[in-house]
């Protein structure tokens, strides 16, 4: 039985928590102490390797999360920068132009997609209330 214990730990297939149960369940209407507790120790694994599972998914949720408004942050922090490359654009045309942009992740995604000359007229129509 030992054996058909390090095989099933070895596979792919992840223990349930339902057969953990059901083997510590079985194995506890013997009266050997030991068969029992390995029972338990069955039930016990398989809850913290669900746990971790889950815990892995959501970091990666997490770190996705953080890089993305890194990258984000990274934009709006370059936004005047980029804006000032705009030939013939204002300084109170760049600063509205900003506080719009930086407001939206939507335009902020656009206006970065975009080449300079793109850009200008993209600036252009969105101060002017076309976008």
């Amino acid at each position: 039985m030992a054996a058909d214990d390090d095989s099933n730990d070895n596979d792919d297939d992840d223990l349930s928590i339902d057969d953990a149960t059901h083997a510590a369940n079985k194995k506890g209407h013997s009266s050997n102490w030991s068969s029992r507790t390995e029972g338990l120790v069955k039930i016990i694994e398989a809850l913290i390797k669900k746990q971790d599972e889950q815990f892995s998914v959501l970091m990666g949720m997490v770190g996705i999360d953080v890089a993305t408004d890194k990258a984000a942050a990274d934009k709006r922090t370059k936004l005047n920068g980029e804006l000032k490359k705009i030939p013939n654009l204002s300084l109170q045309a760049r600063l509205r132009a900003a506080s719009v942009i930086v407001g939206d992740s939507a335009k902020l995604d656009l206006f970065y997609s975009l080449s300079i000359e793109e850009r200008k007229e993209w600036v252009s129509m969105l101060l002017s209330g076309l976008i």
